[in-house]
């Protein structure tokens, strides 16, 4: 059996081509290869899709459990520590419980092919090769592997990834302050770390490592991997909508500063309502705002330069990111060049204005400066 593993890495389309593979299952079985549930709300959803149970017009709305579309995150989790599943993936089975799923699902369906998506399985090499060996020595049928991985150009992935911090309540400081830290050993920066250990783990499986730019020249995370996989790409209804959306650069500090500021249960209703707010007149394109400034990308660049010098000479390339030079240089707007037009926006909107906490609040904040402190490297 061969298995298909995709590892990464976060914000790179990930939600994306889980939901495809999950709403997918049936298709993907009479092809022979298996998408795997990891829990008894997977296993209802893939056996009432499998069957027909769940006729083509209903399979377009299904609710997919969040255990099935995104059930190997809830699985490495899991395996990375049995005591640390965030609370979206419980109740969920232990790994050795999950393992004897997945096998029972192998030998019920018989796949030549078995996928296993998870973007958590990126930080696996953080601790050497152990968690990926535990991985793949759950099933032993597997003869055969192919691995993927996406990687974004650092600068690109970091604001992604604060912005995905942020918008499940987590308190930071603010991002060029928390740069320095990405330059340690980390897989958030370090894509060697993420990566190497795998590669020393499985030495006789395929690597195919991208850059985030040529997966959306593909057509996106979904088409790029059927492709790579060899499958039919689903249908255009099943990838057309988009998942797990960026938070815009523009309205980073904002929701910041209502993580702290604010209650739990008031920062998250801010964060929904900001999240349904249309701001396209007042927001410039994300790729052009400034989030770092001169000194940590300076910083950024020299760290991060043996790290592409890997990469490079890993795909046989000159530059695995052609664009590798601008990771120097700061973006054309400030992040707080943006901030009184924003906070106007934002206080125009009903939803805030009348709201008798979120008001205030939006009222009351004016911009820190985002100066990071690089004196403790």
């Amino acid at each position: 059996m061969k298995l298909i593993l995709f590892i990464g890495h976060h914000k790179a389309g990930s939600t994306a081509l889980q939901a495809a593979l999950a709403r997918n299952c049936r298709a993907l079985l009479r092809h022979d290869v298996l998408y795997p549930a990891v829990d008894s709300s997977g296993l209802a959803m893939l056996a009432g899709f499998a069957s027909g149970r769940i006729g083509a017009m209903q399979r377009r709305t299904w609710p997919i459990p969040l255990n099935y579309r995104e059930g190997h995150n809830a699985l490495a989790f899991r395996m990375w520590s049995p005591n640390g599943v965030p609370d979206i993936h419980l109740p969920l089975p232990g790994k050795d419980e999950i393992g004897r799923t997945i096998t029972a699902q192998i030998e019920a369906f018989r796949p030549k092919t078995m996928v296993l998506a998870a973007e958590v399985f990126s930080n696996f090499g953080a601790r050497g090769t152990d968690l990926i060996r535990e991985l793949v020595g759950m099933f032993p049928q597997i003869d055969d592997i192919h691995v993927i991985a996406s990687l974004r150009r650092v600068d690109d992935y970091l604001v992604s990834w604060y912005g995905q911090r942020l918008k499940f309540g987590t308190i930071l400081k603010p991002l060029a302050d928390t740069v320095p830290r990405h330059y340690q050993r980390g897989v958030h920066f370090d894509y060697r770390l993420m990566l190497e250990p795998w590669m020393t783990a499985l030495p006789e499986a395929r690597f195919t490592i991208q850059s985030y730019d040529e997966v959306l020249a593909q057509g996106g995370s979904v088409k790029n991997f059927f492709k790579l996989a060899g499958l039919k790409p689903p249908p255009p209804w099943q990838t057309s909508r988009r998942l797990n959306t960026s938070v815009h650069p523009g309205l980073i500090e904002f929701i910041r500063r209502a993580n702290i500021q604010l209650s739990r249960q008031d920062a998250r209703r801010f964060r929904e309502i900001v999240s349904k707010i249309a701001l396209n007149d007042a927001l410039p394109p994300a790729k052009e705002i400034e989030m770092f400034g001169p000194v940590a990308r300076a910083k950024m660049l020299r760290v991060f330069a043996p790290i592409h010098d890997w990469l490079s000479e890993l795909t046989g390339r000159q530059a695995f990111f052609p664009d590798i030079d601008a990771l120097g240089h700061c973006r054309a707007i400030p992040e707080h060049a943006l901030w009184d037009r924003l906070k106007t926006q934002l206080l125009s909107r009903s939803a805030l204005r009348e709201d008798t906490v979120l008001s205030p609040f939006l009222d009351g904040i004016t911009f820190l400066p985002n100066i990071p402190n690089l004196s403790s490297e």
